[in-house]
């Protein structure tokens, strides 16, 4: 995996990586995808805001990377913890993604995973989370 270059100190080239994440994922394989780099980038929330961003970005359209929708709801804790970072516009575009995903998950992943994730575990309405599920 190139987490060597998702963990540069260097900003540019993180912000880089993030941007080639698809990339790295098609050539990871959905498997090491699911276990490796999503695991990962769950745990990469303390970057530049503008790393985050593009994180939450990235994640909003990788339901297919991850082995389609079925497996979505492995997208849910990397979102989760940038649905929460400090930086309002990384929250917003976090619960964008996390709105795209939760239209892609078949229902028991929405029951299963993304109702606790929006009723037990997110912070209430000043992070925008009551929209996350109303797109369907």
């Amino acid at each position: 995996m190139c987490s060597d270059e998702l963990k540069n100190e260097d900003v540019a080239l993180r912000l880089n990586s993030v941007k080639r994440l698809s990339t790295i994922a098609m050539a990871l394989g959905e498997d090491r995808t699911r276990k490796e780099l999503i695991p990962f980038l769950s745990e990469s929330n303390d970057d530049e805001d503008e790393v985050l961003l593009a994180m939450a970005d990235e994640l909003g359209s990788f339901v297919p990377y991850v082995g389609g929708p079925s497996y979505g709801h492995y997208l849910l804790p990397p979102l989760e913890g940038l649905a929460i970072v400090e930086e309002t516009v990384v929250r917003d575009r976090a619960v964008d993604s996390l709105n795209k995903v939760g239209a892609l998950l078949p229902d028991s992943s929405i029951s299963d995973h993304l109702v606790p994730l929006i009723k037990v575990r997110l912070p209430p309405a000043p992070y925008k989370v009551h929209n996350i599920g109303r797109s369907r």
